[in-house]
């Protein structure tokens, strides 16, 4: 199982739609979350609402945002991820030559699965990581005070937020 692993993740690394995939995530993650927010308070359209939109953007906020957009934009990016990952043995045709000269076919199902699994878990790690630097940026550039969410309100998030893309 393990050098199905280690082949699958040889392919996904060296695969440019999985770096597309990433760079789509990131940017959907940064427009639909922190720069469609931020330029609303910037320029004045949130109204009443003015601190609470900047709040919402601050570090303390990091969790709650960076699992918003996973269900609606994250979990149609991984389920790609995984059609490529899949689909490209049938695109090949190499599904019947691995599964028949190959390890056996539960070790190949295992290994694309822990592979995928590591990648969504990248996938998060990513977005959560980005989502910190914006949030920070955000924060000094307004002159806000930093909180960051408690490390284990982050892991939950972390860890739910893996869950989400891998459904």
């Amino acid at each position: 199982m393990w050098a199905s692993c280690r082949a699958e993740a040889i392919k996904m690394v060296r695969r440019p739609g999985t770096w597309l995939l990433l760079a789509v995530a990131v940017v959907l993650s940064l427009v639909f979350t922190y720069f469609v927010p931020y330029a609303a308070y910037a320029d004045g359209s949130a109204g009443v609402l003015s601190d609470r939109a900047l709040d919402a953007l601050l570090p303390a906020r990091l969790v709650g945002n960076s699992i918003g957009g996973l269900p609606v934009f994250v979990g149609a990016i991984c389920l790609i991820l995984a059609v490529l990952t899949v689909g490209a043995e049938y695109a090949w045709g190499t599904w019947k030559t691995l599964l028949t000269q190959g390890p056996s076919r539960l070790s190949v199902y295992l290994g694309k699965l822990l592979v995928l699994a590591a990648a969504t878990l990248a996938l998060v790690l990513t977005l959560f990581g980005v989502g910190a630097l914006t949030s920070l940026l955000i924060a000094v550039s307004e002159s806000q005070p930093v909180h960051w969410p408690a490390p284990g309100d982050l892991a939950v998030g972390i860890g739910g937020g893996w869950l989400i893309s891998m459904v």
